[in-house]
């Protein structure tokens, strides 16, 4: 017969499972929540057409976020726009730079790494997108493709 006891500490709670003749287990629950010093950031200008198009699907997708995440917006015109952004990549980035390529540009921080998005723009595959714990591309693989554009350029 099985024997289940629970011990609740301030951080987590541990269950503790012990069997005849078996060494005692212990399962911490995780949930697949971002942690607080996560956020989604959205970089976007009200004049770009794309822009106009995802806001109505990026309001839903925040609405269906809550408040288990950090959201950050930042509209091109904002004249402290350099200011959030360096904030951004000051504290939650340590010191990576954002790259903004072009409008919309979403990235998710977690764990203090940026990843792009580059889905569809609506809300179901941007939500699924920022509750998973990994997904997106690095920015990385942006310089490696801008590499591999400007070589092909010169031999041409």
């Amino acid at each position: 017969m099985a024997k289940t006891t629970t011990k609740n500490t301030s951080k987590k709670a541990t269950k503790t499972t012990k069997s005849k003749g078996s060494k005692s287990k212990t399962a911490k629950s995780k949930k697949n929540l971002p942690k607080k010093e996560d956020a989604v950031v959205l970089i976007y200008a009200n004049w770009c057409p794309h822009c106009q198009t995802m806001k109505p699907e990026w309001n839903e997708m925040k609405n269906r976020l809550g408040s288990g995440i950090e959201i950050i917006e930042i509209e091109d015109s904002d004249f402290d726009k350099d200011v959030k952004i360096s904030n951004i990549e000051n504290t939650k980035l340590n010191g990576e730079k954002i790259e903004v390529y072009g409008y919309p540009t979403m990235l998710k921080i977690h764990g203090g790494r940026a990843d792009y998005y580059s889905g569809s723009r609506n809300s179901t595959d941007m939500y699924n997108w920022v509750k998973n714990t990994i997904g997106g591309y690095s920015k990385s693989k942006i310089r490696k493709q801008n590499r591999s554009k400007s070589i092909k350029k010169s031999i041409s």
